[in-house]
């Protein structure tokens, strides 16, 4: 889900960033082409960051379902060896 939106929001973001870089080597900005470059690549370190976190939050999420099959699996193994010895 998270990496689905991230995929979609990566279009979009990469689109905007395109259409201004070109408005900025077209000197279209009204003089302000510092500016929005800046405001760009600002808009590119938060873009990675968030991308890295949401990143590392899906590898904990997959660490902790292995965990949570794992104990199911271990419970089940012990009812099951329960049944069997008893």
């Amino acid at each position: 889900m998270i990496q689905a939106v991230t995929e979609m929001m990566k279009c979009e973001i990469f689109r905007f960033v395109m259409l201004h870089a070109e408005l900025i080597d077209k000197e279209q900005c009204a003089g302000s082409e510092d500016a929005v470059r800046e405001r760009i690549n600002k808009l590119m370190d938060e873009w990675t960051y968030l991308t890295r976190k949401s990143s590392e939050k899906g590898e904990k999420l997959q660490e902790a379902n292995r965990q949570r099959m794992y104990t199911a699996a271990v419970k089940d193994l012990e009812f099951w060896l329960g049944e069997v010895c008893y």
